[in-house]
């Protein structure tokens, strides 16, 4: 396990290679970010906006959400399936 704090910044990186899982924090931001290569999954959260995007690489998946818009974008690649939700329209487009 490796632990990378730096306060003054302040950033915090946690490292587990036996795993492996990456997980980089800034509060300041605040941006998290999840890494977890074996699966391979890709989880980005960027609280302020607020964003949150989830990557399933190996489905292959990918999910955008935009809670304040509030859209939800959803892509099925393999199928080739693209799904957009917008409930203040009330629109759903397939």
């Amino acid at each position: 396990m490796a632990f990378l704090s730096l306060p003054q910044s302040p950033v915090a990186f946690l490292s587990l290679p036996q795993s492996p899982v990456a997980f980089l924090s800034h509060p300041q931001s605040p941006v998290a970010f999840l890494s977890l290569p074996q699966s391979p999954v890709a989880f980005l959260s960027l609280p302020q906006s607020p964003v949150a995007f989830l990557s399933l690489p190996q489905s292959p998946v990918a999910f955008l959400s935009l809670p304040q818009s509030p859209v939800a974008f959803l892509s099925l690649p393999q199928s080739p399936v693209a799904f957009l939700s917008h409930p203040q329209s009330p629109v759903a487009s397939l």
